[in-house]
């Protein structure tokens, strides 16, 4: 059984397991920061599955489509950049660029090169992507608020992104 230091880490170096080419120390599974660790992963996960699980039994689009056109609606112009809509989005550039194939099929929103510059491409929502996204807001609304809005006390909104924000500032 591995060593467990005042820090809540693993000494790999005192234990039986294998410890080639591991760090020294790791997380315990006891240690409060292992546990916040899973907590923050867990509800993530379990979060995201329940909203995206709600919009597809109503029959709207998935939760990521549904980012996208959030974006677009309040974007000006109901444009972005296809770069900058997968930083929004949360998603790889590759992966911005098939789910744009995807919407673009649905008629949702339409890709425009018309700028200056010819390599950049921006993601344009249609009227069917708007109407796609007021029909799925109400759903999305309640699915948010029951399970993530309801879930944080009122005196607490802000501490998450608050905490969350440090790792964000690191390099």
């Amino acid at each position: 059984m591995a060593d467990t230091v005042h820090t809540g880490l693993v000494n790999i170096a005192s234990s039986t397991a294998r410890t080639e080419n591991l760090p020294a120390e790791l997380p315990s599974r006891e240690s409060p920061i292992w546990q916040d660790w899973t907590a923050f992963l867990r509800a993530y996960k379990e979060t995201i599955d329940k909203i995206s699980q709600d919009l597809a039994d109503a029959g709207m689009p998935t939760l990521v489509e549904y980012s996208v056109l959030y974006w677009l609606n309040y974007s000006e112009q109901h444009q972005m950049r296809q770069v900058d809509l997968s930083k929004g989005v949360l998603v790889s550039k590759s992966r911005v660029t098939r789910l744009m194939n995807d919407l673009v099929q649905k008629g949702y929103v339409r890709r425009d090169k018309s700028s200056p510059d010819k390599r950049v491409t921006y993601a344009i929502m249609t009227e069917g992507g708007r109407e796609a996204f007021l029909r799925a807001t109400p759903v999305f609304a309640g699915s948010f608020q029951k399970h993530f809005g309801s879930r944080i006390k009122k005196s607490d909104q802000g501490g998450l992104a608050r905490i969350l924000g440090t790792m964000l500032c690191s390099d």
